[in-house]
């Protein structure tokens, strides 16, 4: 998909992890999941004795997951876009924006 969004002179957008060099100017951003962030917590919580087994979920206001910013990306990612990112991280982070967990009844809002 990023690269018929290439192709056709659009912006893609990534997921999971930063895939901005793919097609340098082309690529808006990327969701990234942070696996590095749930890895070191679990770890931490083991090491400290915490650790319950289970799902664990991480989101935007753990630190789970984020936008990728970066030198392939910095010439499309505007200071309003990353402005209004930031925004709703931080309505999301204070419940003002309300995040649907599909995993709580298996349904899509949509």
């Amino acid at each position: 998909m990023l690269k018929a969004a290439a192709d056709a002179g659009k912006l893609g957008i990534g997921v999971d992890s930063d895939q901005d060099n793919l097609f340098p100017g082309k690529v808006l951003t990327s969701m990234l999941k942070r696996v590095d962030v749930a890895t070191y917590d679990n770890f931490k919580a083991a090491k400290d004795g915490t650790w319950k087994g289970g799902v664990h979920v991480f989101g935007v206001k753990d630190g789970g997951v984020g936008y990728a910013e970066d030198e392939w990306n910095k010439a499309v990612l505007t200071a309003d876009a990353k402005k209004a990112a930031d925004a709703a991280k931080a309505d999301i982070v204070s419940g003002k924006i309300v995040v649907h967990n599909y995993m709580d009844d298996n349904k899509c809002p949509v």
